[in-house]
């Protein structure tokens, strides 16, 4: 059976249940934005891979004192001389020292380091587009909080993608449904590339111009709003005041939401679902085993608010819904 064909902007794109591609040249913007992001010698090393190589990586990791490597499909690659990949790193790969890595810290806050001081304390760095680096080394305790961290020993930046039609499978689901659709994956499965077609589907025109609300805390549900006509981006507020500020002041009829972790966001997403608002959010949850014990899961599913249920694979697979399920199903 051929696998069906999307169409958006002219664009073509195919979906399997393995695999989306975009059919024609690859899409290596988010990649070259990021490298925009980095320092020398990083830069001008990493924009010598092919572009087909640059559209299918989701992180750059870089840790003191050992060879860099890229992930794709949720496996680890390493770069040699030329520019290609390899399963192993070579002998004379690069090995970011303690000095290139405060470097490369500097410059993924645009040399304003104090200004990210919050995030840094909360382990990551904002980026532009989307993208985000998250970050660990010696932390500062003060009264059992982190104050900051010190030396930066590791980095991972991932790569913030949008692929378009990518949702076409959840969509007459979302159209549906009369409360929400919860999403669960582990990292790396796609769950926010897919909230963010989700996003421009539902406000783009794509299927009429629905109200969407996104809670974006960190910038990770970035967007070029362009045609996006009925889109309210609540950027930086806290996930629960975010929802909870939507359906009090905006009356969207979706919000939709990243991550959820909390009691307090719970609470906050009853309190919108009160209101009449549908309600889009994603959870991590490597099984569904893991999915039925984590208790912040539980609280959800027992509190009625969703009407389906979406898994997703692994990093192998990104943005493939292995099940869609509904409330019922999940009994």
């Amino acid at each position: 059976m051929a696998c069906p064909v999307l169409t958006w902007r002219g664009q073509a794109y195919k979906w399997s249940v393995k695999e989306l591609k975009i059919m024609g040249t690859p899409n290596t913007r988010e990649f070259d934005e990021v490298l925009r992001s980095l320092c020398s010698p990083w830069r001008e090393e990493f924009d010598r891979l092919e572009p087909g190589k640059k559209a299918m990586v989701s992180e750059l990791r870089f840790r003191t004192g050992c060879p860099v490597s890229l992930t794709i499909r949720g496996e680890p690659w390493f770069m040699d001389q030329q520019g290609l990949l390899q399963k192993a790193p070579v002998r004379t790969a690069r090995r970011p020292t303690q000095s290139e890595m405060d470097e490369l810290v500097a410059a993924l806050c645009d040399y304003s380091v104090h200004t990210h001081a919050q995030e840094i304390r909360e382990g990551y760095i904002s980026l532009p587009g989307g993208s985000r680096a998250g970050l660990c080394g010696q932390a500062v305790l003060s009264g059992g909080e982190i104050k900051g961290i010190e030396q930066v020993t590791s980095l991972n930046i991932r790569i913030a993608r949008e692929i378009l039609g990518v949702a076409a499978p959840l969509m007459e689901a979302v159209l549906s449904m009369r409360y929400g659709m919860l999403i669960y994956g582990p990292p790396g499965s796609g769950k926010t590339t897919l909230l963010k077609d989700l996003i421009r589907q539902l406000a783009g025109g794509a299927h009429g111009y629905h109200t969407v609300a996104a809670a974006d805390e960190r910038g990770e549900l970035h967007l070029d709003q362009t045609g996006l006509v009925t889109l309210d981006r609540l950027l930086g507020y806290p996930k629960h005041l975010a929802v909870t500020h939507a359906a009090r002041t905006l009356a969207p009829e979706y919000i939709i939401c990243d991550e959820i972790g909390t009691e307090e966001e719970v609470r906050a997403m009853s309190y919108a679902l009160g209101t009449g608002v549908k309600l889009i959010v994603s959870v991590h949850a490597g099984s569904p085993e893991e999915f039925r014990e984590r208790r912040i899961t539980r609280e959800l599913t027992g509190a009625g608010l969703f009407d389906w249920f979406a898994q997703l694979d692994s990093g192998r697979n990104p943005c493939n819904v292995l099940r869609l399920y509904s409330k019922k199903e999940a009994c």
